[in-house]
């Protein structure tokens, strides 16, 4: 049988095209093969860098492990030698679980007054009383917890003298919620009286306070009794029975205390309100104590969505004239927080406050052997202050002031009465106080304050600026409503 040409051309096509797409197809195969093991290869290396890092991770733990644990050993052996060697151990264990501050403030200003009218229009102890640097004070703050008691002291050291604002002693548990406070601590009257002056909002100390409290606020040993009642909201009755005879109840049978570099010809302890003398201060009985009581109550008013305190305060007991003085005061405290605010963005500030001074009347003879004779007389003085304040951020806020001092009733000199606007522990008095303040941190702050002060006594009106810096270091306390 005979092959055509044409057919045998046919078949030769047909194998070379198969062995053609068998090459491609294995070449194809290989390749897939090759790409598959470099991405094994790709992924092994990926696993070795990853145990490569975690073998790194834990030599630096073990290296860490090993030095905390040489701190810790160094340390326990330092601790050893200290609870072991003296007074230095001693003091060691002394003084665990005790809390200490410091805060210093400084202020510095000028003032169209004179440094003598000074001293009586900024009539608070840790008020500037004198143009160019006054310092506040600095105070040292001592505290701590004992099993059931609380313990707290207040030291000021000032440029020329030191003194103890507090030092007191309360429980922290007592049946049907019931607290007792015993030692020499500031009056619970009215809002600012407790305050102490690095926490006051302005540089200078409230007219109100100054007059009818005294010049570093009214306090004294004593006694004192709260209870919170067992209400919805915040509500706490507060009485406190004092030693009236001391340097700082000016108002009772105290005499009024006066800094060193405040005293000066014109001041005698001699005479005391309105010009009346001075009787003896001592404590012959309970009744010459000071009896004060305060109720509080305190939540948030969702009308106004505002925290909110509100305070009725009395004090009573004899003043140094051997009549009667009775205090009374109602405070009222409003705060809104704002965004990303670390204090309220809003905070308002008021209090009223009035005396009732029954002057004896007196027969005797003045401190030069003349003969005196005052006739009784009660004196009556009121006073408030309203104060709002505003944070624009953390850094920077404002505030305002304004504050009224009226009164009746004539003051005395030698036996002879006189008008008490011309008497500067009881004339009528206007302060106006715009504030601007910036805080570096919580514990650091610098503000800038200016007074006008509209006083009887002086001729003229008085204007001042103020620059004061605070810095408390160390753990203070927290800050009370």
């Amino acid at each position: 049988m005979t092959i055509k040409p044409a057919f045998l051309t046919i078949i030769l096509i047909g194998l070379s095209a198969s062995a053609q797409e068998s090459a491609e197809a294995r070449l194809e195969r290989m390749e897939a093969q090759m790409k598959k093991m470099q991405s094994q290869l790709e992924q092994r290396d990926g696993e070795v860098k990853e145990l490569r890092g975690q073998v790194k991770d834990m030599e630096t733990k073990q290296a860490e492990t090993a030095e905390a644990v040489s701190q810790y050993r160094r340390g326990e052996a330092q601790r050893l030698s200290l609870a072991g060697n003296g007074p230095l151990g001693d003091l060691k264990k002394a003084t665990e679980g005790l809390r200490f501050s410091l805060s210093t403030s400084i202020i510095g200003g000028v003032s169209t007054a004179t440094d003598s009218q000074l001293e009586d229009v900024n009539a608070g102890g840790h008020d500037p009383k004198r143009r160019g640097f006054t310092l506040q004070g600095v105070e040292l703050g001592i505290g701590g917890t004992l099993g059931l008691f609380d313990a707290q002291a207040n030291i000021v050291f000032l440029e020329d003298e030191i003194e103890l604002e507090e030092a007191y002693v309360k429980t922290r548990e007592m049946p049907a919620d019931l607290q007792l406070k015993i030692g020499y601590y500031l009056t619970e009257f009215g809002y600012a009286n407790s305050r102490h002056p690095h926490d006051w909002a302005f540089i200078d100390q409230s007219l109100i306070v100054s007059r009818f409290l005294g010049a570093d606020g009214m306090r004294a040993v004593g006694a004192q009794l709260s209870w919170l009642a067992p209400v919805d909201w915040y509500s706490e009755v507060i009485i406190g029975l004092q030693n009236s005879g001391g340097d700082h109840s000016p108002s009772f049978r105290g005499a009024g205390h006066v800094h060193e570099e405040e005293e000066h010809a014109e001041h005698s302890f001699e005479e005391g309100i309105g010009g009346y003398p001075y009787q003896s201060g001592e404590t012959r009985s309970l009744g010459d104590t000071m009896l004060s009581t305060r109720w509080v109550n305190g939540g948030h008013l969702d009308s106004l969505n505002a925290e909110t305190q509100v305070g009725l305060s009395g004090a009573f007991g004899k003043n140094h004239s051997g009549g009667l003085t009775a205090l009374s005061g109602i405070d009222l405290v409003m705060k809104w927080e704002g965004e990303g605010l670390q204090r309220p963005a809003w905070v308002w500030q008021s209090e009223i406050m009035q005396r009732h001074y029954r002057g004896d009347g007196f027969s005797g003879e003045d401190e030069n052997g003349d003969p005196l004779t005052l006739g009784a007389q009660t004196l009556r003085d009121w006073g408030a202050y309203s104060q709002v304040l505003h944070s624009i951020d953390n850094s920077w806020g404002v505030g305002l002031r304004g504050e009224i001092l009226r009164g009746s009733g004539d003051s005395f000199e030698e036996a002879l009465a006189y008008d008490r606007n011309d008497d500067a522990s009881r004339d009528d008095r206007i302060r106006v106080s715009p504030l601007l303040d910036y805080h570096f941190n919580e514990q650091t702050r610098l503000r800038l304050q200016y007074n006008y002060d509209q006083a009887s006594h002086l001729e003229d009106n008085a204007h001042s600026v103020w620059i004061g810096f605070d810095m408390t270091l160390g753990s203070h306390p927290a800050h009370r409503f």
